[in-house]
């Protein structure tokens, strides 16, 4: 094999990779987004500061579906920060003992 025969080579790998990481990201963040939609419904059972939480959670995790979308790259980065604030906040509520979702 030659060198541009090398290259081709390593240019297809390099394209395989790159398209392999943007899928299974986007996958994940679907996933997570999907995951928002349904912790939404238990949230609005559980009563109290979760039950006013639950609609900013279930429209998140629908915003987060766009990821998708390549016209929404403006949307995936609103949504990521917020997905990040959101984990951030939902965290400092179980530390505090505020974040109880009953069975």
């Amino acid at each position: 094999m030659d060198v541009a025969g090398l290259e081709r080579v390593a240019l297809s790998h390099q394209e395989a990779t790159v398209w392999l990481r943007r899928f299974t990201g986007a996958a994940g963040f679907a996933v997570a987004g999907l995951a928002l939609i349904v912790v939404a419904g238990r949230q609005t059972r559980a009563g109290g500061t979760l039950e006013r939480i639950a609609p900013a959670s279930a429209l998140l995790g629908l915003a987060i579906q766009f990821v998708w979308l390549d016209a929404a790259t403006t949307v995936h980065m609103v949504t990521g920060t917020l997905f990040v604030a959101w984990l951030v906040v939902g965290g400092g509520m179980l530390l505090k003992g505020r974040a109880w979702i009953p069975d």
